[in-house]
């Protein structure tokens, strides 16, 4: 059963641990072995060899043999081991579909700090998980290494590794990044770093689909849905701070950034602004001003924003491909393709960058030699991109270069093979190309996808058709009909199946 955000708070202090070493962070028990503990963390936390310890809920401090760390490959992923007589408590792992709209988590870890490990203090904070439609327009900073969880939750320096929770105190993911950018802030003298967009983990899953061999507990049930006095409990624990007398630019602006996360749009704005009134040349609040603006569809502002964001800071990026973004909205293509000509410049590895110019290259621009180029980088720098595979299909197919279509497609479907449209694409090109015995196996995959698309109906008959099954091809040609009553191409379609052939 759901729980309030204080019993998960209670459930998530036992199997937090500190990490100390050279970049300290967090962990969680997730399984034991007679007197051996296992706790799962980011690998970056452990990356450069160092003389690692764990610090349990008790205080206790047990060192780490380095040789023993398990690193995995590909993903931001490590696990530790430690053995202690002791009783400590072990995660439950929750291995489900997260994929869910306004899906509250919580994160429980420990921040970095120059304090005596008695006085430092387990933050724990509760967030709403960024669902996999809304993720493209939101997320700003593309991380690859297996980081496909993406969170409002506020975070801090020290707390990678640490567990995600869902609202029934299972761990689902692993915390590790969150957009944003160390900060040399000349005025103040100081370098600091600034929360710029959201927090991303690396979901549970990776960790389980990697083969090894441990006594989890793992749950594949979801969370019982939410009742009035466990949403009251987690609003208490999502309000945001109070800001002091004597607050800087920078704290105004990751005040903001925390209103940006809640989508509390007004109220980042003013936030922004307030950073800007301290200190007119803080790019980083002028590029927090341009996404809130976007927000709020304020385009023509954004575009001020974001330009003044790159006049302050020429080389921060981002702000050039937001701004590209925010010119597509206003079908500005070409201003836009060159503010994202810049921004590959300045940052060629962004392959989030190289898919956008792709995009607009091939549906805007029409020009899809070089949308095919885009999309080449795009998966030279993450393989695993679905959807760049199937738009360099797409592009392919609009040249009629029907061979790297298929190729591209059959990719697309070894990652995703419950893309419809592609599945008729594929039948489509296969029939032009005589493949009727492929063709027809896409068809049939699209269908039981999708058995109310008298599209795919049409295309199953006119395989069938080619292949001299006139009658199979008659039934399918009826079952579109159904759906298209008085479609004439059907119609005629089915009459021409009746004459001599």
């Amino acid at each position: 059963m759901a729980l309030t955000a204080q019993e998960i708070n209670r459930i998530s202090q036992p199997i937090t641990v500190l990490i100390e070493g050279l970049n300290p962070g967090s962990g969680v028990i997730i399984a034991k072995n007679e007197n051996i503990y296992y706790v799962l963390t980011a690998n970056h936390v452990v990356k450069t060899p160092d003389e690692y310890s764990v610090i349990t809920v008790d205080g206790e401090q047990y060192p780490i043999d380095y040789n023993q760390v398990i690193k995995f490959p590909g993903i931001d992923l490590a696990i530790l081991s430690f053995r202690s007589e002791k009783n400590y408590s072990i995660a439950q792992l929750g291995d489900y579909n997260y994929d869910r709209t306004s899906q509250y988590i919580f994160i429980s870890g420990w921040p970095d700090s120059k304090l005596p490990i008695a006085d430092r203090r387990r933050v724990f904070t509760a967030g709403l998980l960024i669902n996999e439609a809304e993720k493209a327009p939101l997320i700003k900073e593309p991380f690859t290494r297996g980081y496909d969880l993406f969170y409002t939750n506020r975070t801090q320096v020290g707390m990678s590794g640490s567990p995600i929770l869902d609202t029934e105190g299972r761990v689902i993911g692993i915390h590790g990044k969150s957009e944003g950018q160390i900060f040399e802030n000349p005025e103040l003298g100081s370098v600091s770093r600034v929360t710029l967009g959201y927090s991303a983990g690396i979901p549970i899953q990776k960790f389980l689909q990697s083969g090894i061999v441990l006594n989890l507990n793992v749950t594949r049930q979801s969370p019982s849905p939410l009742k009035a006095t466990e949403l009251d409990s987690i609003h208490q624990v999502l309000t945001i701070p109070q800001l002091g007398g004597e607050s800087t630019a920078l704290d105004w602006s990751n005040r903001g950034n925390q209103f940006y996360r809640l989508e509390q749009w007004q109220e980042a704005l003013k936030a922004f602004d307030q950073a800007i009134t301290i200190q007119s040349n803080f790019y980083p609040a002028w590029y927090g001003r341009g996404n809130t603006l976007a927000q709020l569809k304020q385009y023509s502002e954004a575009i001020q924003s974001y330009s003044k964001t790159t006049q302050i800071q020429p080389n921060f990026y981002l702000a050039w491909r937001e701004k590209g973004k925010v010119l597509i909205k206003l079908q500005e293509y070409e201003d836009a393709l060159l503010a994202w000509n810049i921004a590959i410049k300045i940052k060629p590895d962004d392959y989030q960058i190289w898919y956008l110019r792709g995009n607009l290259l091939m549906n805007h621009l029409k020009q899809d030699q070089e949308a095919i180029q885009s999309y080449n980088q795009v998966i030279n720098l993450k393989p695993d991109f679905v959807n760049a595979w199937t738009n360099r299909g797409m592009a392919y197919y609009r040249l009629q270069n029907y061979e790297e279509a298929i190729l591209s497609f059959e990719q697309s479907l070894k990652l995703d093979n419950k893309q419809e449209k592609i599945w008729q694409l594929r039948g489509e090109i296969l029939l032009k190309l005589q493949l009727y015995s492929q063709a027809l196996t896409s068809a049939e995959n699209a269908l039981a996808l999708n058995s109310q698309n008298p599209q795919l109906w049409m295309l199953k008959a006119e395989i069938l058709a080619k292949m001299k099954e006139y009658q199979q091809a008659r039934t399918s040609a009826l079952r579109a009909l159904r759906f298209q009553p008085r479609d004439r191409e059907i119609i005629n379609f089915i009459r021409s199946l009746s004459s001599p052939h």
